[in-house]
């Protein structure tokens, strides 16, 4: 699975503080029932235009890795959960938007993988379709939920 979100975010904390986003990915990967291997990696780099570094981090996982990429000048992160595990995707989202207090969000998720008895791409629609649709509506309800309290 690859969960990718896209998500204009108001925890400036996380965003740019790299042992505060490292905790943050750890307890993702607990929320998510991940392995992390070895300590998350972040590294800061000057940002074109801006006097303020930027920062990325990626934890391997047994599974596969989290990548985050925040942009805390435009209130913005990049996010990717790569899995050959599945995972409570739902409960990805629902932490991923409330621990970054996110306003506004593009998510995508993918089936991923081959089926290794056949070598055959993993026959999935049906199933993608489904968790899209999941996905829609919890993030509908998410946006919903912000502008009943004022958010």
């Amino acid at each position: 699975m690859h969960l990718i979100i896209d998500a204009r975010c108001q925890n400036q904390q996380v965003m740019t503080d790299k042992h505060l986003l490292s905790k943050w990915i750890i307890r993702l990967c607990h929320v998510i029932g991940m392995t992390p291997v070895g300590p998350v990696h972040t590294i800061s780099f000057p940002f074109p235009g801006s006097d303020k570094p930027a920062i990325s981090a990626c934890q391997f996982l047994g599974e596969s890795a989290i990548v985050a990429h925040p942009y805390p000048e435009f209130d913005y992160m990049y996010l990717d959960v790569f899995s050959c595990k599945e995972f409570d995707t739902e409960k990805a989202v629902e932490f991923i938007q409330r621990t970054l207090k996110v306003t506004e969000s593009t998510i995508h998720l993918f089936q991923r993988g081959i089926d290794m008895e056949t070598r055959a791409p993993v026959p999935l629609r049906e199933v993608r379709l489904e968790i899209e649709e999941k996905l829609r509506i919890l993030d509908a309800g998410y946006k919903a939920g912000l502008h009943q309290f004022g958010g």
